[in-house]
């Protein structure tokens, strides 16, 4: 019994947490797509006159209009492109995602198909991406 109730809270709390992620996308005033660097920089390599994720230099940033928004968020909020975590491999963001100014999410979608989360207020959380997953698509076509 307590291990059914404990599944119960727990779809319950992702849930919630879910409508919360998908209310702050869909109201943000200005969304970004970054691609990032496969290098890393130091501290003491970076300069001042790039943007860095994560040690990693942003090489591509656009800023998604009303049809690429609606494109992107219709694949990144689509509950059959994540999965529980559950790979063993060494995640390396290829992407960031920025809402008004923030970082929101890093991510990869082909290598290590995984999502990382970014909260300042709680330890980031980190979600497994399907590797039949539509957002890969939607995401190169966007960047190129």
């Amino acid at each position: 019994m307590k291990g059914i109730t404990f599944l119960i809270v727990s779809i319950v709390l992702i849930s919630c947490r879910e409508m919360k992620d998908a209310t702050v996308l869909k109201e943000a005033k200005n969304i970004s797509l970054c691609y990032l660097s496969e290098e890393e920089y130091d501290k003491d390599s970076q300069l001042e006159t790039n943007e860095y994720f994560e040690q990693r230099q942003v090489l591509k940033k656009i800023d998604l209009n009303e049809q690429q928004r609606e494109l992107f968020l219709n694949e990144f909020l689509n509950q059959e492109n994540y999965e529980a975590l559950t790979r063993r491999c060494e995640f390396q963001p290829v992407y960031a995602l920025v809402v008004d100014q923030k970082l929101y999410a890093l991510f990869d979608t082909e290598y290590c198909p995984t999502i990382q989360y970014v909260n300042n207020k709680e330890d980031d959380q980190f979600l497994g991406v399907t590797t039949e997953n539509t957002l890969d698509r939607v995401l190169r076509k966007l960047m190129k």
